[in-house]
């Protein structure tokens, strides 16, 4: 059994990796969660009993298990701070962040004792699409120049920052020869339109919609690739798939060493 800590507690997506754990025969949620100082000093309910959140700061402090993976999906401007707490306490984790911070963060593990997987998505089938799309851009470099780019990304109200996603793909676009800046990417955060682009009302709240559109030079073509994700279970899903294999690595005796969720899925579908 692998021990699980859930940083982010009592958010969405922390939520939705306590059912995930808890379903999972090979994983053991740890009963304390790591969360920001509001929350701080308080308990999640669940079916199996109480999580006891404590401050992420506080996290050296803990008498967590051996072996123990900590999963943090936590706001941007905690990303950094939180990996130097997990670094110094020599605490591998799988961190789902859109933070511009991913290659910061990364240099902090490679310099550290631990592993880690991070990523700026986690849902298996966003990922295959990043797959793809760095492969196009590799193996046509430059197929579309000339050509235009527009991205329109939707996320609920309270996402704070553009999608990591959208931004993660820019230059795969740019090899193909398409213009981009941040400004080609267009972030809706309202309701109506959400609702008018087909966001189901169940999901206003939690859901990731992206539209990436090419139009040729002439403007007689066109190639979309598109996402909806609805809700955080799917992001869930995938953090658990790399909690175990950061698990087979640390195993190995891998240390120091950053992967990515390509990474977890290439060795995932050699099994």
């Amino acid at each position: 059994m692998v021990p699980v800590v859930i940083s982010g507690l009592p958010g969405a997506v922390g939520r939705a990796l306590v059912d995930e754990v808890t379903r999972a025969d090979d994983l053991e949620l740890v009963p304390i969660a790591l969360t920001s100082p509001r929350h701080a000093g308080s308990t999640y309910e669940t079916d199996d009993g109480a999580i006891t959140l404590v401050e992420t700061a506080q996290v050296g402090e803990q008498p967590l298990p051996r072996g123990t993976i900590i999963v943090d999906f936590t706001t941007p401007s905690a990303v950094l701070p939180n990996v130097e707490h997990y670094c110094s306490a020599r605490h591998p984790f799988v961190l789902g962040t859109s933070a511009d911070t991913i290659s910061q963060a990364a240099a902090r593990v490679k310099a550290s004792a631990v592993s880690a997987v991070i990523a700026a998505n986690m849902a298996i089938p966003v990922i295959l699409l990043q797959a793809a799309l760095a492969h196009i851009a590799e193996r046509f470099a430059g197929a579309m120049t000339g050509g235009t780019l527009s991205i329109v990304e939707s996320h609920q109200v309270a996402k704070r920052d553009i999608s990591g996603t959208a931004r993660a793909m820019l230059g795969d676009f740019e090899a193909l020869g398409l213009p981009v800046s941040p400004q080609t990417i267009e972030a809706v955060r309202d309701e109506a339109r959400a609702r008018a682009w087909g966001v189901p009302e169940a999901h206003l709240e939690g859901h990731a919609y992206h539209d990436f559109v090419m139009d040729d030079p002439s403007g007689a073509a066109s190639l979309t690739f598109a996402t909806r994700v609805h809700g955080r279970a799917v992001y869930a899903a995938g953090a658990i798939t790399a909690v175990r294999y950061l698990h087979e690595q640390l195993q190995a005796g891998v240390r120091g060493e950053v992967f990515s969720m390509v990474d977890v899925l290439t060795r995932a579908g050699r099994r």
